[in-house]
């Protein structure tokens, strides 16, 4: 079984039982038609590192160890990290700030540092920037684990993960959630198991979106997309997604909507749903994508879209 058919079987029972969330599948067909021509941006290797296969490979391995949540709370203002001269938000400063510290100490490429990185250096990462990062104590902890059970099981280094698997994606997502708790990304509902697995999937497609080939990972069009909240975002701003109108005012008023609770799974896994529903009309029209291609697509849209209508806020380590 595919990473795919794994997330996409385990959500079928809520998928058929919603309450909250409706996919409009007539838009599904449209946004499917006007996607058709879209480019595939480029990835921009100087807000990450790029280094040597195992150097990039131990960078993404502690990116996407704690990426997640780049939002303010209500009333407040997000954190941001300074590049070249301006005040930049969200993912882009996230992994430029990460690069800058990787590039200033060898320490961070050391597996045996990090997993016992004193608090005021892990923190001096992000408190470089402005405003508050949200979870700091949890991504320290994070950081300390996962870098820890690499020692124990990988000789420290991230790359050797990859070659255990054959560069293989499937088996990279399965290592990854075997071995290391905090990528263990799903949700139970009712007597059935929820699986999203945003970290591990990301992983894979991150270190192979690098270009370098010693990184290059197979499979990757058996991955679904990388459930978050940008990417309901922007399905509900093409009309692809509806919400009820509890959840709406939810939404509208920046109120956090539990981890594991039915609004905020329904927004996650109608996300995905919808997006493989875009995605296979996209091939039937005549153009074949991979989700994780089309996720790359729908969220550098969201990116570059000013929204009327703030996403959904959910406090947690997946997203």
């Amino acid at each position: 079984m595919t990473t795919k058919q794994k997330i996409l079987q385990s959500l079928i029972p809520l998928i058929e039982d919603l309450q909250f969330v409706i996919i409009d599948d007539k838009r599904v067909q449209e946004v499917a038609k006007e996607l058709l021509s879209a480019d595939l941006p480029p990835w921009d290797n100087d807000l990450q590192l790029l280094g040597t296969p195992e150097e990039t490979a131990q960078y993404y391995f502690f990116v996407d160890s704690i990426n997640f949540c780049f939002w303010a709370p209500k009333g407040e203002t997000r954190w941001e990290y300074e590049i070249n001269g301006a005040w930049v938000g969200g993912y882009y400063a996230y992994s430029r700030a990460i690069k800058d510290a990787f590039l200033k100490s060898r320490h961070f490429f050391d597996a045996k540092y990090l997993q016992t990185i004193p608090e005021d250096v892990f923190r001096a990462i992000f408190e470089s920037g402005r405003n508050k990062l949200l979870l700091l104590e949890e991504r320290l902890q994070i950081i300390r684990e996962n870098f820890s059970i690499l020692s124990d099981q990988f000789d420290g280094q991230a790359i050797n993960l990859i070659e255990q698997t054959g560069k293989d994606a499937d088996k990279i997502v399965e290592l990854l959630t075997a071995s290391f708790p905090s990528f263990r990304d799903s949700a139970l509902w009712e007597d059935s198991t929820l699986y999203f697995l945003k970290r591990a999937q990301i992983f894979a497609s991150d270190v192979s979106y690098t270009g370098l080939p010693e990184l290059a990972i197979a499979n990757l069009d058996h991955l679904t997309v990388f459930a978050d909240y940008k990417l309901p975002q922007i399905l509900e701003s093409f009309g692809v997604l509806t919400y009820a109108p509890e959840l709406d005012a939810d939404i509208r008023n920046e109120v956090l909507i539990p981890p594991g609770s039915r609004k905020e799974i329904e927004i996650r896994a109608c996300a995905i749903t919808a997006v493989e529903r875009i995605r296979d009309e996209m091939e039937r029209l005549g153009r074949a994508l991979s989700s994780n291609e089309l996720d790359w697509i729908l969220w550098v849209k969201a990116k570059q879209t000013t929204f009327i209508k703030p996403h959904h806020k959910t406090l947690t380590t997946f997203y």
